[in-house]
């Protein structure tokens, strides 16, 4: 073949020389030769044992390989779980012989396995045997029945004074008639009058007790405040008290430890210090000693939280007395308005009114 310079176009074959176009595949075809398959390449696979020759090909087929498919594997669904089997409205009828069996074998061992209202009762019922359950046992009592008889006791001995006030009377009015005959009294009956007697002495006690109450407290809201403000009082007097007793304790205390420690001055002439006639230290250096000489802080935080509790002590109370004497002043004012200031104020309202029917008519 020879080349030359210039534009070297090869000579294509004509249109009637060209061999066929290849077949195209469909869009869903899958046909396959039988070179595609892995039995082909199976069979026709022939290995090279020397250089010189080939070796015949083995009349034996060899073994398939197994499908090694994805798909299969994980497109299958995983198992679906077993039903229970469904019991029917007498239960579940496969096991009732054996429960029979199991029930017959427990009434064997024990009759009274089943006996659930003995149990029940054995469970709640109140032992006899321990003693203190006996002696709350004697010394219980009714809840209403005593109630209800001492009532009726009421009653009786009302319907007696009743009767015998009738009796009273009825002599009163027969007069002198019959003075002259002979009365009988028996000790019983004597008993009962003294026992009347005494009976209405202490209903007067009690109805004197009462009024004597009524016109102490008062009556209205007047009373009811006054309780409350007597209530206050006595709570606030009982929380003073305590403060009180626990403020002396202590400064007993402290009084007490003041005593025990020596005092400054008993220290410097227990030193050999020098003091003057006035009690006071001349130099007070001399009480001091080797190594690091630290005083005690000075404590003036406890007397002014001493001050500072009794100013919030006097605080509540002086205002509780403010409040209550205001309370007072306001009801007395109430009632002891006098009628000068009643004419004022109506003269007041009058001249208010004549104001305004003025205001309203001027044009």
């Amino acid at each position: 073949m020879s080349l030359s310079y210039g534009l070297n176009i090869i000579k294509k074959p004509p249109i009637d020389q060209r061999p066929p176009p290849a077949k195209r595949k469909t869009i869903f075809d899958d046909d396959s030769g039988p070179e595609d398959g892995p039995d082909y390449e199976d069979n026709h696979l022939e290995s090279i044992s020397t250089i010189g020759g080939l070796q015949k090909p083995s009349s034996s087929k060899p073994n398939p390989r197994p499908p090694t498919s994805t798909k299969s594997s994980t497109s299958q669904p995983p198992p679906t779980p077993k039903k229970p089997p469904k019991i029917s409205q007498y239960g579940d009828l496969s096991t009732s012989h054996t429960t029979q069996k199991h029930s017959k074998s427990a009434q064997e061992i024990d009759p009274s396995i089943y006996d659930y209202d003995a149990a029940y009762d054995s469970l709640h019922a109140v032992p006899t045997t321990n003693p203190s359950d006996t002696k709350a046992d004697t010394l219980k009592q009714p809840k209403y029945m005593s109630n209800l008889l001492a009532a009726a006791d009421v009653r009786k001995r009302d319907a007696l004074r009743a009767k015998e006030k009738l009796l009273q009377k009825e002599r009163e009015a027969e007069g002198d008639e019959f003075k002259d005959k002979e009365a009988f009294v028996t000790g019983a009956y004597k008993r009962q009058q003294a026992e009347m007697r005494a009976l209405e002495a202490e209903e007067q006690e009690r109805e004197r007790e009462a009024e004597e109450r009524k016109r102490r407290e008062g009556g209205g809201m007047r009373g009811l405040y006054k309780n409350l403000l007597e209530r206050d009082e006595e709570r606030h007097r009982g929380v003073m008290l305590a403060v009180e007793e626990g403020r002396g304790k202590k400064e007993e205390e402290g009084a007490k430890k003041e005593e025990q420690e020596k005092s400054e001055v008993e220290i410097a002439r227990e030193k050999g210090v020098q003091v003057n006639e006035d009690g006071q230290i001349v130099d007070k250096r001399q009480l001091l000693g080797a190594g690091l000489n630290a005083g005690a802080a000075p404590k003036a935080r406890p007397a002014a939280d001493g001050r500072q509790r009794e100013s919030r002590g006097r605080k509540p109370e002086s205002a509780r007395e403010r409040e209550s004497r205001m309370f007072e002043e306001q009801l007395l004012g109430k009632r002891s308005a006098s009628p000068d200031d009643r004419d004022s104020r109506a003269a007041k309202s009058r001249k208010m009114e004549d104001e305004l029917l003025a205001a309203m008519g001027s044009p």
